[in-house]
């Protein structure tokens, strides 16, 4: 007699082959997800942290110039940076809106960035003089202590 295989009639058909699980794809594909995810929350709070410094720095920049305008010189250097430059660049600026006869001003444009980890823009103004000729004017502001300030 011969020994019957372990398959047959009382047993059934045979098993089918195992499949193996590709873990490595596996992982590797979920890796790659939560980098898509962290990327993409990175990039969307980035934008928004910027986009929600563009008001307090244009208003820096517009409180600066039309307190120059107005003559009120104590108030204008409260947005000014600590720096000798950025003073010495405020009286010019100063010196400049006289002579000229400045009477008007508004805010064409602002862009801000982080950069190095300091919060910085560049506010793009118009001004205009009492004999309605126009200048354009680009103010560079940074951060310090934690409000904008006009900086050289």
């Amino acid at each position: 007699m011969s020994a019957a295989p372990p398959y047959g009639l009382p047993y059934g058909p045979p098993p089918p082959p195992k499949r193996r699980t590709r873990w490595g794809l596996i992982i590797g594909l979920t890796v790659a997800a939560g980098l898509v995810v962290l990327c993409c929350a990175g990039g969307v709070t980035l934008v928004a942290l910027t986009g929600s410094q563009n008001n307090p720095a244009t208003a820096a920049a517009e409180s600066y110039v039309n307190a120059v305008i107005a003559g009120d010189d104590g108030k204008a250097l409260r947005y000014v940076c600590t720096d000798s430059d950025s003073r010495a660049s405020h009286v010019d600026f100063t010196d400049y809106v006289h002579t000229k006869g400045i009477t008007d001003s508004y805010v064409v444009n602002t862009s801000v960035r982080l950069w190095n980890l300091s919060w910085e823009a560049t506010v793009q103004m118009t001004l205009t003089a009492s004999t309605g000729a126009q200048e354009n004017l680009e103010l560079p502001l940074a951060k310090e202590d934690g409000k904008w300030k006009v900086c050289s």
